[in-house]
């Protein structure tokens, strides 16, 4: 975590002041322990000290001479100037990473144990070594100030970003770093801010310490990644302005809504929500699929990886691409399956007295591995009416897709009925155009729609091009009081008998299906 801190008056619950009362000692430890013959503060050391005037202005140019100066207890670990001689002052973001990589909470001597590791500002962990830290000389180690521990050194801490910072700090990914930047908080971290003062009722006032929070990145079960995160190992395939740019303009038309906001945000996440992956990838994996944050499987490892560079973060890993190499229908546009089993979505027609019900095929079924799920639906109808069936399509793109119905045979749960066929007739519904309520409907019909009842039937159904998106993105379900039923998807696919009066008296087709599936496959 990067700690920014920040004097509010943050007013916790009155039962705090207990708190506070029964972990002074703790306080008093972490805080405002004095070393035997310390008069002076850390900052007041580094400042009278004239090898360590390049670090004193870094210091100050970070915002950290109060807390380096304050009774918070810290350890300082202050390169000399000729550690410092090759870095651009003028460059604050640098000078700030490079102050957060050298200091740390609390009093931290050589003693330290190896073992036991040394968090510093900005959440990395390192480690003493003898007379070394992180790999670095130290030159006069264990100086005691009034608020903490000095050690100067022989060379700056090596400073390794983790994929965030990546992110952050280079010019070929401001496209992304613009992107997440949208989503960063601040959030008040109770365990290191300082109680300093109880006020008028009775509450706990604090010297506060702010942590950095991304809503998108770092929730623990929505997040696609907490990729700042020192203590997690991720690897992520980082798109630069350029690779950006250019999928932006291709996915974009898949994303269109009365909201050119959304679009944005939801073309945005389609490049890069199923480019994180939780493992520490150091070269091109070698299997038969690689699976993302997010869920996404990549079956082409690969493509994935084409024309990538390799780099080392302090959590993980990262690969740079000018050209992202993920396959849409693997990622951001998959085929939207409907399952027909599925009561959530199901509509039978009332007027022609349909009915449906689940069925279950057993797994040594000789159609077990053709029906999805092993369930399908069987309709009918009680009256003279064909039956018809309606299912809600959810995550619709704006663009063409081909339609797909898979059915069940009649032998499968009646061995006798071999002759039980019937045509069938399909519709889709979906709004004419973004933000309408008002809706088109696409009607689909061949004499060829026609069920076997010995094998699996497969119907092709057509094509159809939406003008318009239903999304429901991860940063929508986020919303506090999402309330998915509201949101249900306008687009309805139908199936329907289409049986003429005679066709049935004759027996030459039935008002019955057995439905497994219905597939919307994007056509790219």
């Amino acid at each position: 975590m990067r700690h920014l801190n920040i004097k509010l008056r943050m007013v916790a619950a009155a039962a705090a002041v207990v708190l506070l009362g029964s972990c002074s000692n703790d306080w008093d430890d972490h805080y405002e322990k004095t070393l035997p013959g310390s008069e002076t503060t850390i900052y007041e050391m580094i400042a009278t000290n004239p090898d360590l005037s390049l670090f004193k202005e870094m210091v100050d140019k970070a915002g950290y001479a109060d807390e380096l100066n304050s009774t918070q207890t810290y350890t300082v670990w202050a390169p000399v100037n000729s550690a410092l001689a090759g870095v651009d002052l003028t460059d604050e973001a640098l000078v700030r990473r490079t102050v957060l990589n050298h200091i740390a909470r609390f009093n931290r001597s050589t003693s330290t144990p190896a073992s036991e590791g040394v968090r510093m500002l900005n959440g990395k962990k390192f480690r003493f070594a003898g007379n070394d830290f992180a790999g670095v000389s130290i030159l006069s180690a264990d100086n005691a100030a009034r608020n903490g521990v000095l050690h100067t050194m022989q060379s700056v801490i090596p400073y390794a970003y983790n994929i965030r910072e990546y992110i952050d700090s280079h010019s070929e990914t401001t496209e992304l770093a613009k992107f997440l930047a949208r989503f960063d908080e601040d959030l008040f971290d109770l365990e290191n801010s300082k109680p300093i003062d109880i006020n008028e009722n009775g509450e706990t006032v604090y010297d506060s310490v702010k942590i950095e929070f991304n809503r998108l990145l770092d929730y623990s079960i929505t997040g696609i990644g907490a990729i700042a995160n020192e203590d997690s190992l991720f690897t992520m395939v980082i798109p630069t302005n350029t690779a950006w740019r250019k999928s932006y303009e291709e996915i974009k038309p898949w994303f269109i809504t009365e909201s050119d906001s959304i679009t944005d945000v939801q073309t945005s996440l389609a490049i890069f929500s199923n480019q994180i992956f939780r493992s520490d990838i150091t070269s091109v994996p070698v299997g038969a699929k690689l699976i993302s944050t997010t869920g996404c499987e990549f079956l082409d490892i690969p493509a994935l990886f084409s024309g990538a560079t390799f780099g080392a973060a302090s959590n993980g890993s990262y690969w740079i691409t000018d050209e992202l190499g993920q396959s849409p229908l693997e990622s951001w546009n998959p085929a939207l399956e409907v399952e027909a089993e599925d009561n959530y979505t199901r509509k039978t027609d009332q007027a022609s007295k349909t009915t449906s019900r689940n069925m279950s095929v057993l797994a040594d079924s000789e159609f077990a591995e053709e029906i999805s799920d092993l369930s399908y639906i069987y309709v009918t109808s009680t009256s003279l009416s064909n039956p018809k069936v309606e299912f809600t399509v959810e995550n619709v793109l704006s663009g063409k897709y081909e339609i797909y119905a898979y059915f069940v045979p009649a032998i499968v749960d009646n061995p006798t009925a071999t002759d039980e066929t019937t045509r069938l007739k399909f519709s889709m519904t979906y709004p004419r155009s973004p933000g309408a309520t008002r809706t088109t409907t696409t009607n689909f019909t061949s004499n060829d729609f026609v069920t076997s009842p010995t094998e699996m039937t497969v119907i092709r159904v057509g094509e159809v091009t939406f003008p318009t998106s239903h999304y429901v993105d991860r940063l929508r379900t986020m919303t506090e009081g999402y309330d998915a039923s509201a949101d249900l998807s306008p687009f309805k696919f139908t199936v329907e008998t289409d049986v003429k009066q005679a066709e049935f008296n004759e027996g030459t087709y039935r008002r019955s299906f057995r439905l497994d599936r219905v597939v919307l496959v994007p056509v790219i």
